[in-house]
């Protein structure tokens, strides 16, 4: 039973301070023959400090102890093999019945997957506790700012849900791709597609080279997007029938350019004041990606030139 056990078992002879006995596991686990191991002292097969912070000697002697008194201690232990990786594992001490000395048993199981495994989730926690904060601020913000620049009941709840519905559906998304974030072609399609189709025509068209976004910069262009083309369905070229828009963008060594030209819309006249969703789209690109959005009112059709430089676009937004 001992020699087949799933973990690796050690006896250990207080007295001498040696090993006396151990299963295949164990040998496994060290990348050592049984000889080799019995040859080995105990010292080199610790890490000199232990995950409890004290030296391998002291903790090991208080371990030992209380096995001795007849308990049953369960620790964590970092053990070195002979290519001399530490790798952590749970130990549990049992004192053994002899007339050879007093003999310790060690049955050792290699947590290095668990520890991993745990790793992984409070990274995970951390970021979603991060994105979480993030959203609600965002939220909270868009309420503030769209009750401050609305006059009536009905506006502010159709402003909002929109902003908040594209941030829904760019989170969704991202949390399908385990937040590994998207191209930008995908985000484009999943927010304008509301706005997309009159009868069989394409009102929107989309073009430019592959361009992959961290998760953070997705939401952050997707409300971009969102509000140029709430804009045009009030007041551009999508609040007419044969109203088209061409988004574009290119890219080289130093920057990312993002072009929104609206055509066949009717006559543009330049406001006398600057709405909140411009300055929405200023903000977001000038806060989020140190870039600039330039809006321009040519009589034909709005056009917005939107420059962010490369490192930007391709790091997480709103790291902290």
């Amino acid at each position: 039973l001992v020699e087949h056990a799933p973990e690796g078992i050690l006896v250990v002879n207080v007295e001498t301070r040696s090993l006396v006995d151990a299963n295949r596991n164990a040998c496994r686990m060290f990348g050592m023959n049984r000889a080799e191991l019995m040859h080995s002292s105990l010292t080199e097969l610790s890490a000199p400090v232990q995950p409890d912070g004290k030296d391998a000697v002291t903790s090991a002697q208080e371990h030992i102890r209380e096995a001795l008194a007849g308990g049953t201690p369960v620790f964590r232990w970092l053990h070195i093999g002979r290519d001399k990786r530490e790798f952590p594992c749970e130990v549990r001490l049992v004192r053994l019945q002899s007339t050879e000395g007093p003999l310790i048993r060690a049955s050792i199981t290699d947590i290095s997957e668990r520890i991993r495994s745990e790793e992984r989730q409070a990274r995970l926690m951390r970021e979603l506790d991060h994105r979480v904060k993030n959203n609600l601020a965002t939220v909270i913000s868009l309420v503030e700012q769209s009750a401050a620049n609305t006059t009536s009941g009905e506006d502010l709840r159709a402003s909002l849900a929109g902003r908040i519905h594209s941030i829904a559906i760019v989170h969704s998304a991202l949390a399908r791709s385990h937040w590994s974030g998207m191209q930008f072609r995908d985000l484009c399609l999943m927010t304008l597609g509301p706005y997309n189709l009159a009868g069989e025509a394409q009102r929107i068209g989309i073009q430019g080279p592959a361009w992959h976004l961290p998760a953070d910069a997705c939401a952050s262009l997707c409300m971009v997007l969102h509000e140029l083309a709430t804009n045009a369905v009030k007041y551009g070229a999508l609040s007419a029938q044969n109203g088209r828009v061409q988004l574009t963008w290119t890219s080289d060594r130093d920057c990312i350019q993002i072009l929104w030209q609206e055509t066949q819309g009717p006559p543009v006249k330049e406001p006398q004041s600057t709405g909140y969703g411009i300055r929405l789209i200023e903000g977001m690109i000038e806060h989020e990606f140190d870039g600039t959005a330039e809006i321009a009112y040519p009589r034909d059709g709005v056009l917005v030139r939107i420059t962010i430089p490369r490192d930007s676009a391709q790091r997480e937004a709103n790291a902290a």
